[in-house]
Formats: structure tokens, C-alpha cells, sequence
């Protein structure tokens, strides 16, 4: 995408039949990084190309973002930037969120169960509480009226 934006074009004429999924899984960088994810490209520019793109196509397509609530270093907070960042570029929350679950062997379950990145040290806040992570879900998978604004 940095290099060539004719690689995406390519990607949608020969590859994307409807929806292409992809997984930014959060927009908070400090979340992000507890993921040991970088943002490669800007969401919101990738969106401008895709959208440009499939108008220049003449086709119906649509992004469907993959995004996760509850991983260690998120916050309330966190989830709710989230709710706008998806609303202001997509104009919708998409339905695939999933709530972190740590599974062994990885350093987010590490980060979970000790509070502490194994790498570098540093302290990592971690909702534990129940209540507090169906709430950090809920952000983004409730349709009430609380999750209006």
C-alpha cells in the first residue's frame, strides 16, 4: 500500500468477490502494542483507496474489520475510541468483534495473568474484572442507546 496502490486495485478486480476482510483489530496504539502489532498503513486512508477503487470498478464491495475487546492494555477508553474510529470511517460497528480469551503460550496471556510485559518489563493494565469486560465488548456489540455517542 506505501509502495504501489495498484496492488490493492489488482487485489480487488481479481480477488475480492464482495467483502474483503481485514484485521486491524484495535486503533489504540497502546493496545496495539501490547498485540506486538505496528499500524502499517493508516485505516483511514486504506479505506479512501479502497473506496475509490471500487468505485472506479463499478462493483459492490465492502471491508469487514476483524476487531478485538479485552486484550491487555485496553481500557474503557480504549474500546470507546475504538466505537468512533469504526463509526466515523465505516459508518457502522462491524459484528466480528471478539473478546480476548488468553490462550497458553502466547505473551498476551503472559501480559493477562501477570499484569507485566514479558519483554520489556513494563506494567500492562488488564481488566480482569467480568462485569468491566462485557462492558469493554459491549461498546461495540450493543445496539442500546448508551452506545449512541
Amino acid at each position: 500500500m506505501r509502495d504501489d496502490e495498484k496492488y490493492l486495485l489488482e487485489l480487488m478486480r481479481r480477488h475480492v468477490s464482495g467483502y474483503l476482510k481485514i484485521a486491524p483489530e484495535h486503533t489504540s496504539e497502546r493496545v496495539l502494542g501490547a498485540m506486538r502489532k505496528t499500524p502499517v498503513y493508516p485505516l483511514e486512508k486504506f479505506a479512501e483507496r479502497f473506496e475509490r477503487n471500487k468505485r472506479a470498478l463499478g462493483k459492490k464491495m465492502y471491508i469487514l474489520p476483524y476487531l478485538m475487546s479485552c486484550h491487555p492494555g485496553c481500557s474503557q477508553s480504549d474500546m470507546s475510541g475504538l466505537r468512533a474510529t469504526m463509526l466515523s470511517i465505516f459508518g457502522s460497528i462491524p459484528e466480528q468483534v471478539q473478546a480476548f480469551i488468553p490462550l497458553p503460550m502466547t505473551l498476551s496471556s503472559v501480559q493477562f495473568y501477570t499484569g507485566v510485559d514479558p519483554l520489556t518489563g513494563d506494567e500492562v493494565f488488564v481488566e480482569r474484572d467480568g462485569a468491566k469486560r462485557r462492558m469493554q465488548h459491549a461498546v461495540l456489540t450493543k445496539k442500546g442507546p448508551e452506545n449512541r455517542h
